[in-house]
């Protein structure tokens, strides 16, 4: 049995972890800005599409701490602060390089909201350990999740 830290803290941040697909995402991306400018003949337009396509990687272009206490999960970043607590979280899905925490379900049983995405970094069985830990520990009967690829574990797994 692996013990887990009472808060276990990390950053993540996949643009530095994979290099190679960084430099040909920012390729692309200069690309389709250098060309909307071209193609409006205003330079202005080149700007905007770099500001897009930059606010549509965020998550990927710049770096995300990550926090899992007794209380839940947080999230922060220079343009995000979310907090998910244990008695929100009703599925949880893993893969190799993050999960995503479901919370909240609405009365007819939808789970309403967007999901947080907890990205693994270099913590990745720590933080399964984590997850694993606090969504066993309370009313386990309304959580599901499911970690496909992980040794060890059924395709779907209760609590």
């Amino acid at each position: 049995m692996h013990t887990v830290p009472a808060s276990l803290s990390w950053r993540a941040h996949p643009a530095r972890e994979r290099r190679l697909a960084t430099a040909a995402t920012l390729s692309v991306m200069a690309l389709a800005s250098f060309s909307s400018g071209l193609f409006m003949q205003q330079p202005v337009w080149s700007l905007f599409a770099a500001g897009l396509l930059t606010w549509s990687l965020r998550r990927y272009l710049f770096p995300t701490r990550f926090q899992i206490d007794d209380r839940g999960i947080t999230l922060t970043t220079w343009f995000d602060h979310r907090f998910v607590g244990w008695a929100e979280v009703v599925h949880w899905q893993a893969d190799h390089r993050s999960a995503l925490i479901a919370g909240r379900r609405t009365a007819a049983g939808l789970i309403k909201g967007r999901p947080l995405e907890l990205l693994f970094g270099a913590q990745r069985d720590a933080a399964l350990n984590a997850l694993r830990f606090h969504t066993s520990r309370d009313d386990a009967s309304r959580r599901t999740h499911t970690a496909p690829g992980i040794p060890g574990e059924s395709p779907a797994c209760d609590g």
